[in-house]
């Protein structure tokens, strides 16, 4: 990986001046930044996908062997880690009934998809109904893209 020639920027560290600085400049500043990004993140995904596949055959070789850790000449230690994972499947009433006479009724929790309601909101051009005005609040955010 080569080292980048525009220094990455930092957060409350670099405070451009307007007057010393043309739109322009800053601009083509973005605009390799963002570029020098989207490589980084290539690389980054790549990486990813190599080591999926490694870890993949790590696992199954750890398995057949019956290892729980192995240390590296350097030092780190790399181990087999266990997670479990659960969703809800079938009718979602009736998992929820059995969840409350199973004594798991706080488990249970009626929610808004935020998703949903950011799309419904997108979609009403952010004026809402009187009565949900008190409960959502909309924010705006601007971000600078560059497509190339």
């Amino acid at each position: 990986m080569t080292t980048p020639t525009i220094p990455p920027p930092r957060r409350n560290t670099i405070r451009f001046s307007l007057v010393a600085e043309s739109i322009s400049d800053l601009v083509s500043t973005y605009a390799t930044w963002t570029t020098q990004r989207r490589k980084l993140e290539a690389e980054v995904n790549q990486l990813k996908a190599d080591l999926a596949g490694l870890e993949e055959k790590l696992v199954n070789l750890f398995a057949e062997a019956g290892i729980q850790n192995i240390k590296t000449k350097t030092g780190e230690t790399v181990y087999l880690n266990r997670e479990i994972f659960a969703k809800l499947v079938g009718d979602q009433k009736k998992a929820y009934t059995a969840f409350r006479r199973a004594g798991l009724g706080d488990f249970v929790k009626e929610t808004v998809n935020a998703q949903t309601l950011r799309a419904y909101v997108r979609e009403m051009d952010e004026v809402l109904p009187k009565g949900l005005q008190p409960y959502i609040d909309i924010t705006e955010v601007y971000r600078m893209r560059m497509r190339s």
